[in-house]
């Protein structure tokens, strides 16, 4: 293999590296805990996130929502549980996607 190869190669890979960064570390991180904020993703053909928070009585904390997410307190023990119990795909650490966000 050439020179040119190797770097093209070497280039894609950091490239993909770099843009995935901030999903994997989203990914990785552990269902947040009681009294933590908690970002949770909807299907795009089922529910809206903003339904399904409140079909499990969790209160959002933000006015503004995306189309299939939206931040919530998680304010009992089972509020992850009932979330995905009505359909959220993900329950996510908000804090950790605020973080990643704001910078």
């Amino acid at each position: 293999m050439g020179e040119a190869a190797q770097n093209l190669i070497f280039f894609a890979v950091t490239a993909v590296i770099t843009v995935c960064a901030p999903a994997i570390m989203l990914f990785a991180c552990a269902t947040p805990q009681v009294g933590e904020v908690a970002l949770i993703i909807a299907p795009p053909w089922g529910d809206s996130a903003a339904q399904i928070a409140k079909r499990s009585n969790v209160a959002e904390v933000t006015p503004e929502r995306a189309p299939f997410g939206a931040l919530v307190m998680l304010e009992t023990p089972q509020s992850a549980d009932q979330l995905f119990r009505q359909g959220a795909w993900l329950v996510m650490d908000g804090r950790k996607v605020l973080e990643l966000c704001s910078k």
